[in-house]
């Protein structure tokens, strides 16, 4: 028994001899990843466990869409909110029955309009309906789709005025992600490419850049894809909301930045050494994804507090013609409106919080569209407004109280409109 304790002990003391060599290389790895700016990002496996990875199928024109006639029942969200879509792939809800005699008013944007964290009865557009319309006199059509830049909200617009005749009025829920996304070709994982815009600043316009050599044929899912995750380029997560309130960002991202930046990576590596991309993944050191990671980094990591990265991101902005490309695009969508008689608005996706990037309403007014200001009703905690998620997170889209106090406060200037047609 002395002896097999000894042996014990022996073994024990080897056990840690070895372990200690590696813990402190790992800690080293870990450190130098760290400082050359990779976040230990979660990998989110393109299945089923998302909506996006759902309801996206490649479009030629907008670069992917909802799926038509979708049914997907979020369970990661506490009560289980309960998604779908209609035959054309906008979201069903109330208000929404596409009565060609029926006037109509369009919302269009991205997630923030979308609104996969609630039930199709609880969605802005839904909200808005109950609060306009209980009669059924204007039908409210929501046509966001998550990821949308500015460029697709635009081409969605193109598709709406086309398929409809009784349109009344379009609002654009602008996000602030938009920002970059407007510039960035790349969303999701495994990539989902996007239409985007380059600035010449030389003749003051914008040049729309189109989608070339999808993942998937046109028309057809993502889902093939099944174990396709992105190599993610270095720098935040960008497609996390970057919000000023300490434990509302925490809790957001406790879940997703728990794991190891160096173990993440070599992660992807061997992935990809494996052929479990399936030819979906992009090689993050191409000039393309260096400069739009670049772009993200620029712009979106701004803490509003430092003023040298304030500095850091105005720099970034008038490089890249941010501000002048957002403008253009907003006048573009304008005066399509205004050439079929159609009142055309823009609010900005909040919670209540001052922006970081943009002050949207100088950019939307220099573009000569109205402007809704929704901050002044969203006077409770940020988190009020949010998604609680199962896992206990939040999520820092809309939920139910989100998306009534926005329809609240954007509904009497439609009311208003409506009154006057």
């Amino acid at each position: 028994m002395h002896k097999q304790g000894m042996k014990f002990v022996y073994l024990l003391k080897r056990g840690i001899f070895l372990i200690i060599p590696f813990g402190l290389v790992f800690l080293i790895l870990e450190g130098l990843f760290r400082l050359a700016g990779y976040a230990p990002l979660k990998i989110y496996q393109y299945t089923k466990d998302t909506p996006s990875a759902y309801f996206f199928i490649s479009d030629q024109r907008l670069g992917f869409k909802n799926r038509p006639n979708g049914s997907y029942v979020h369970h990661a969200v506490k009560g289980s909110p309960h998604i779908t879509t209609d035959q054309f792939g906008y979201r069903n809800g109330i208000g929404w029955e596409n009565k060609p005699d029926v006037p109509m008013i369009v919302f269009i944007g991205d997630s923030t309009t979308f609104c996969p964290q609630v039930s199709d009865d609880n969605t802005i557009t839904s909200e808005v309906a109950k609060l306009l319309s209980p009669d059924g006199k204007f039908q409210v059509l929501n046509a966001g789709v998550m990821a949308y830049n500015t460029v697709q909200a635009k081409r969605m617009l193109e598709q709406c005025l086309q398929q409809f005749s009784n349109i009344k009025i379009v609002v654009y829920t602008y996000c602030e992600n938009d920002y970059a996304h407007n510039i960035n070709p790349l969303y999701y994982f495994p990539p989902i490419k996007s239409p985007f815009v380059e600035w010449n600043p030389t003749h003051t316009a914008i040049h729309e850049i189109e989608v070339s050599s999808p993942v998937v044929p046109w028309g057809e899912t993502f889902f093939v894809y099944k174990n396709g995750v992105g190599l993610i380029p270095k720098g935040e997560g960008w497609y996390l909301f970057h919000i000023p309130k300490p434990s509302l960002r925490r809790n957001i991202t406790n879940s997703i930045r728990s794991k190891s930046a160096f173990l993440h990576q070599v992660g992807l590596r061997l992935k990809m050494l494996s052929n479990s991309y399936n030819a979906a993944s992009l090689n993050s050191d191409t000039p393309q994804i260096k400069h739009a990671a670049a772009s993200y980094r620029g712009i979106q990591s701004v803490d509003a507090s430092n003023p040298q990265q304030v500095s850091e991101q105005n720099r970034w902005a008038k490089e890249l013609g941010t501000d002048e490309m957002l403008s253009l695009l907003l006048s573009q969508m304008n005066e399509l409106c205004r050439a079929k008689r159609i009142t055309f608005l823009t609010t900005e996706f909040t919670r209540g919080e001052p922006s970081l990037v943009t002050d949207f309403s100088k950019i939307a007014n220099r573009a000569g569209v109205h402007f809704i200001d929704i901050r002044p009703y969203f006077t409770d905690n940020p988190l009020s407004y949010a998604v609680r998620m199962n896992n206990g997170t939040y999520d820092g889209h809309y939920g139910q109280q989100g998306t009534k106090t926005f329809a609240r406060a954007i509904s009497p200037t439609l009311r208003e409109l409506l009154l006057n047609e």
